[in-house]
């Protein structure tokens, strides 16, 4: 019971990846919102240019972002198994999203601050927050999970 519920923390994830992760504005009006989904399989973005003509930027899906999602989906698989090398290893692999998500904001924070010579804020959203919140909750309850578990418990699992 208590390990399953590494696999529910993880789907609460990956649902987190359809909320708005990351809001794009610019002189306080907003250009786009971008989702964890979108991040992972791009998003085209039309808007209105300077000038009243019709803009299109493509963001281009993130290699970061599918790795990511490819950790946290990798751990709800794992969350259904026992065991404290599984655990230790989903351990692992949700710190390693938690690093890959703070690096995914970085790096699109550059990239949208070079493709608009700084003029483009980016803000934090709800969305990215929760994945963060579930991540950190997923390490705590492992934890938890490895120090409260007898030994003789994992020996007659395995």
């Amino acid at each position: 019971m208590k390990t399953k519920l590494i696999s529910g923390i993880n789907l609460l994830i990956l649902l987190s990846f359809f909320l708005p992760w990351l809001t794009v504005s610019c002189e306080n009006k907003t250009v786009t919102s971008l989702t964890g989904l979108d991040l992972v399989i791009g998003k085209v973005i039309e808007s209105e240019g300077a000038f009243g003509q019709q803009d299109t930027h493509t963001i281009p899906f993130s290699p970061i972002a599918i790795a990511m999602a490819a950790a946290v989906f990798i751990g709800l698989i794992l969350g259904v198994f026992t065991g404290k090398t599984v655990m230790l290893t989903t351990g692992f692999i949700n710190f390693s999203a938690i690093i890959l998500q703070w690096y995914l904001k970085y790096d699109i924070e550059q990239q949208i601050q070079a493709e608009g010579n700084g003029l483009f804020y980016v803000k934090t959203e709800f969305g990215f927050w929760l994945v963060f919140l579930f991540l950190i909750l997923s390490l705590v309850w492992i934890g938890i999970i490895i120090v409260k578990k007898p030994k003789a418990e994992y020996q007659a699992q395995i």
